[in-house]
């Protein structure tokens, strides 16, 4: 057997491995190893089992799918229904398939995410290119949750927070959302009372918790897309609910000018004058981020809160460099 390097593969050795009639018990981890060929971990192990389930149960619960036992030290793995089989070329892989042989399309970054994620070759003979980010840490979550918001399932999540600290939160997901080559998933979260984003490489485990009644993003006034998309006041996303919109001008060199021209900084960007832009947004990190990626080929005119803002980063970065 080759070596089963692409999660396709895997997905056929699982399915066959778990609908195997002759073991009533299922495989043992090593047993699997062993047959996969191929020295891959029990956290990579687990979330190709999450992604089964998104792609091929429709984000059914893993114990409405999977018996798991354990006989001593070693736990089985095994179907339920033993006489299911999965479809590798089911409607969800075939779609992703054919995405795969498109680019230049405005959706190259999310159709390489989820051919990556799912398995899915990309075609080597492509017209356009691009450059993007590979291996994408926490990539591996996309189906599973982007299976959980489709069947309207409310999950409990483990991740990490700033140094490390691990925490666990209660979320019910909307809206997955990919900025500056990092996916991020949004929920409501009913602890804190507003919505909440993690970030892929952030995640450690989630769990669906089907005993919580889901509450849709419009029970609580909240809109992904359209007019009243909640972050279409904002540049990246980060939205802070107190912060309130303001309107920023912007005064660029002559050749960035010609950029943001051409590449909007946002939406509601509109030239004021020649080498001036102005931008209805609310301020957060990811907005000052910009600005300054422009160097001193961009200075914030107002409002003069904003702009003290920006010079305090600004003046703080050369006490950094001082010898």
């Amino acid at each position: 057997m080759p070596k089963c390097k692409n999660a396709d593969e895997r997905y056929k050795v699982y399915d066959k491995l778990f609908s195997d009639a002759s073991h009533p018990y299922g495989y043992c981890w090593e047993e699997i190893a062993l047959e996969l060929e191929q020295n891959i971990t029990q956290q990579q192990f687990n979330r190709d089992i999450k992604n089964m389930i998104a792609l091929f149960f429709k984000g059914k619960e893993f114990e409405n799918v999977f018996s798991k036992k354990t006989r001593g030290k070693k736990v089985y793995f095994t179907y339920l229904d033993k006489t299911q089989r999965i479809d590798v070329n089911s409607r969800t892989f075939e779609t992703i398939s054919k995405l795969s042989h498109m680019e230049g399309l405005g959706i190259d970054d999310i159709i390489d995410d989820l051919c990556e994620t799912a398995g899915v070759h990309r075609s080597d003979n492509s017209v356009i290119s691009y450059a993007s980010v590979k291996n994408l840490e926490g990539l591996d979550w996309l189906l599973p949750f982007y299976s959980c918001i489709l069947n309207k399932q409310v999950i409990e999540i483990d991740f990490l927070r700033e140094f490390e600290k691990e925490e666990t939160y209660t979320i019910h997901p909307y809206h997955l959302r990919r900025y500056n080559g990092r996916w991020f998933l949004f929920g409501w979260n009913p602890e804190m009372k507003h919505i909440y984003n993690i970030s892929f490489e952030r995640v450690l485990d989630f769990r669906i918790k089907p005993e919580i009644v889901y509450e849709d993003a419009e029970s609580h006034g909240i809109h992904f897309g359209g007019e009243n998309d909640y972050y279409k006041d904002v540049v990246g996303v980060t939205k802070f609910d107190k912060e309130p919109v303001r309107k920023i001008y912007i005064r660029f060199s002559d050749k960035s000018f010609y950029y943001v021209k051409t590449k909007p900084l946002h939406p509601s960007q509109k030239i004021v004058k020649k080498n001036e832009v102005s931008i209805e947004v609310s301020p957060n990190y990811e907005l000052d981020s910009l600005i300054l990626s422009f160097g001193k080929n961009a200075e914030v005119i107002g409002p003069p809160e904003y702009r003290d803002h920006i010079k305090e980063i600004v003046n703080s970065l050369v006490e950094t460099y001082k010898d």
